[in-house]
């Protein structure tokens, strides 16, 4: 096996174990991540007119998780 071989089986490697990370992890496990938490901000936007309770339970949970008093964070 040559080094291209060997470097395509390691980038396949590490491939699958994002996916397998993607399936496992919630939206709210990222929110540390700007453009995540943009998406999830509009998300509850969305949800709020459908479940309002539902949605504040999130931003609960979001703020108990990655809140730290020094960010913009939800608002």
């Amino acid at each position: 096996m040559n080094s291209y071989d060997m470097l395509l089986q390691s980038v396949s490697a590490i491939a699958r174990k994002l996916q397998e990370l993607q399936a496992l992890a919630g939206l709210l496990d990222f929110c540390g991540h700007e453009p995540v938490l943009r998406l999830s901000r509009t998300l509850c936007r969305h949800y709020f007119a459908i479940d309002p309770a539902a949605a504040v339970g999130y931003i609960d949970a979001y703020r108990e998780l990655w809140d730290d008093g020094e960010t913009e964070g939800w608002e």
